[in-house]
């Protein structure tokens, strides 16, 4: 047991000298953690910002455990998005075995951190690039992530300062000794500017030297704009050669530009269908958001736009390459055999859409709303639908049957990805789909799969696994069992090891210059996508659908053929191969 905590050293402030170009901070005093607050077996740590920046703490206590996180904030303005930039500390593991690490919080992630507990003090050096923020983006920046199999409250320390072993990573969008020449870059467009590309896709493609982001597409005005300035004032600031970010409202002009070579899709899912087709026939390689497509037939369009073209796709299913890798755990240990055979999975994810009833706005100019709704029904104009400029929420349209699949789309997309993963059914699908026996209810679909498994729509938040010898839950910050030895008890050599992820859009871009597949790839896109949309399709008609999923169609005509799709406005025509 460990003896009586001593007071808290002092926080030590960064050297005056750090970072000159950077604000005069307001500085806020730290207070301690409460005595009986635990972090590592008994000791409470504290990370702060090392640029001494203004700090905004999330709670002034760390906490880890085991099963718990150890989430501790510091972070300081952007001079471009008016939000924090923030770091969390986590370390990932199971008792005194785990990862100390960083990972992002709000996606932008910038200097290193000062770590201070009742055993002493250690720096983490600084993480990566704060991507939108150029102030910063004059420094180099240093990469950590720390394995230790025996990390314990006394192996903290030593486990921070092993980090800051000098580690130098690629400049986000600086020229330097790993400078690479243009005619080695990948250049992408990105269509559709909403809250995903502003925060996720756009700050991490800007990362990447390799990588140069030429053209953007959006229908709205402001969106579009903001979107190439933060681009162009990005690369405005790097020793090579940049001719200009491109702006298009119709993402067919864009695709005429024959020297891009990948397009990232951010749309609403009832424009990537066509999307994907147009890229593909453009010889270009895809980046796709989850979900993949709004119908079945799109699902086996798609499928086979790729095979034809023989283009790289990747759906936007990041799980499988979660940073700290709880999910990649999670598989490894079902392949294993750990749970003995896994006869049913349980999803928590929302529930199926519903018709679009919204009321009618005015628009303000600025917004080809002909162009937002494509292949859906005309309707007026909403803004729950379509907020106007940047707006830092997830917007409405994903409830909505026209434009989406509900919240059992949305992270359905992911956590049924988990489970076809997990149990090696990527190239598979389920062959009878049962509505609940309430009409009402909007949770309760059962998914029969040969040989016996059967996913039921409902439970826990993420996947609950129920094998012979246990239950395994993985969810985003949750990896548990029952019994606990099962996920506890570290992976032996001969069990299964999967490889470890790069991160989702670097291992597209890798997958781009190999041509290897990558780790979600079209088809494991299309089918999990395609298990939501056989359950929607239950729910909306209170009736068991048979599938073949080897021909991708209704077996023994328990549906008929007009369920694959939906109606479509024209010219927004189902492609053709």
């Amino acid at each position: 047991m460990p003896g009586p905590a001593g007071p808290e050293p002092a926080s030590p402030r960064p050297p005056a000298t750090w970072w000159p170009s950077c604000p005069t901070p307001r500085r806020r005093a730290w207070k301690p953690p409460p005595r009986g607050k635990q972090a590592i077996a008994g000791t409470a740590a504290k990370a702060r910002c090392a640029r001494g920046l203004p700090a905004r703490e999330h709670g002034s206590e760390a906490r880890l455990g085991r099963g718990q996180p150890f989430n501790t904030v510091a972070g300081h303005r952007s001079a471009i998005r008016p939000k924090w930039c923030s770091l969390h500390v986590v370390f990932a593991g199971r008792g005194r075995q785990g990862t100390l690490g960083v990972r992002p919080h709000g996606r932008s992630l910038h200097a290193g951190l000062q770590i201070t507990s009742r055993r002493g003090e250690a720096s983490l050096p600084p993480l990566e690039v704060c991507r939108t923020c150029p102030m910063h983006q004059s420094k180099p920046f240093r990469s950590t992530m720390v394995t230790d199999t025996r990390l314990t409250r006394r192996g903290l320390l030593r486990t921070a300062a092993a980090a800051a072993a000098p580690l130098v990573v690629p400049r986000a969008v600086l020229g330097g000794p790993r400078h690479v020449a243009p005619a080695d870059r990948i250049t992408i467009g990105i269509i559709g500017c909403g809250k995903m590309a502003f925060d996720y896709h756009i700050p991490t493609l800007l990362g990447f030297p390799d990588v140069q982001i030429v053209a953007v597409c959006e229908v709205d005005m402001n969106r579009r704009a903001r979107a190439r300035q933060i681009i162009e004032q990005a690369y405005s600031q790097a020793p090579r050669e940049y001719q200009g970010c491109g702006e298009y409202v119709d993402f067919r002009e864009m695709l005429g530009r024959h020297e891009m070579d990948a397009v990232v899709i951010v749309t609403p899912e009832n424009w990537h269908c066509l999307q994907i087709v147009e890229a593909c026939r453009a010889g270009m390689d895809v980046y796709c958001e989850k979900p993949l497509t709004l119908t079945l037939a799109e699902g086996r369009i798609c499928m086979e736009a790729v095979r034809r073209h023989k283009r790289v796709l990747q759906t936007g299913s990041q799980q499988r390459s979660n940073v700290f890798g709880q999910f990649r755990e999670a598989v490894e240990i079902i392949r294993s055999g750990r749970l003995g055979t896994v006869k049913t999975v349980h999803v928590g994810v929302g529930g199926p859409p519903v018709p679009c009833d919204l009321p009618g706005e005015e628009m303000e100019p600025g917004l080809d709303w002909d162009l937002w709704l494509g292949p859906a029904p005309l309707r007026p104009y909403s803004s729950v639908l379509s907020p106007r400029g940047v707006h830092r929420h997830f917007p409405a349209w994903r409830n909505y049957r026209e434009y989406a699949g509900g919240g059992h789309a949305d992270m359905g997309a992911h956590h049924y990805d988990i489970a076809h993963w997990a149990l090696d059914l990527d190239r598979s699908g389920p062959v009878e789909v049962i509505p609940p026996e309430d009409p009402a209810a909007v949770t309760g679909v059962r998914f029969r799969y040969a040989g016996g498994l059967e996913i039921v729509h409902g439970g826990p938040g993420g996947c609950l696994f129920t094998g012979t010898r246990g239950t395994l839950r993985i969810d985003r910050g949750v990896l548990q069992s029952d019994p606990p030895d099962l996920a506890l008890e570290p992976l032996g050599e001969s069990e299964v090891r999967l490889p470890r992820s790069p991160g989702h859009h670097r291992n597209w871009i890798d997958c781009i210059r190999s041509r290897e597949r990558p780790v979600a790839d079209v088809e494991a896109g299309a089918r999990t996508i395609a298990v939501v949309q056989l359950g929607n399709l239950a729910y909306q008609h209170r009736r068991t659908i048979r599938w073949d999923p080897r021909a991708w169609t209704f077996a023994d005509r328990s549906a008929p053929e007009s369920w694959l799709d939906r109606e479509r406005r024209d010219p927004w025509r189902l492609p053709s191969l």
